[in-house]
């Protein structure tokens, strides 16, 4: 018992800055940044047509391929933050795999474009 508990009092340390960030994002963060993804890839789609809410590592997933065809670097996304103005986000990548350096991009969602900040 003593080691089960151990055991997942660790695994929350080990994960619960991404997990506890992750839960930040609401299902409108997260159908902006799908509509982010769907933009990068060509497709001239609004809000309107975003009608199913990805889970939170499917989000990520877009997120990070649509900085990657932005022609960004990013590897790994280790963080993703709303910013004030309606469809604005502050994502930080591990620029390389298996790399420590990190890069920080500006993404605007609505219009599919990401940049530096």
């Amino acid at each position: 018992m003593k080691k089960s508990f151990v055991l997942c009092l660790l695994y929350g340390f080990l994960f619960s800055a991404t997990s506890l960030h992750a839960e930040t994002l609401s299902d409108i963060h997260k159908k902006e940044l799908t509509l982010f993804g769907m933009k990068t890839i060509g497709l001239n789609v609004g809000m309107a047509q975003v009608k199913k809410v990805l889970s939170t590592p499917k989000v990520h997933e877009m997120v990070k391929t649509g900085l990657n065809l932005n022609g960004h670097l990013c590897a790994e996304l280790v963080d993703i933050r709303p910013l004030k103005t309606q469809g604005a986000y502050e994502a930080t990548c591990v620029a390389y795999r298996g790399g420590t350096a990190r890069k920080q991009y500006i993404i605007d969602a609505l219009k599919g474009v990401a940049f530096f900040p």
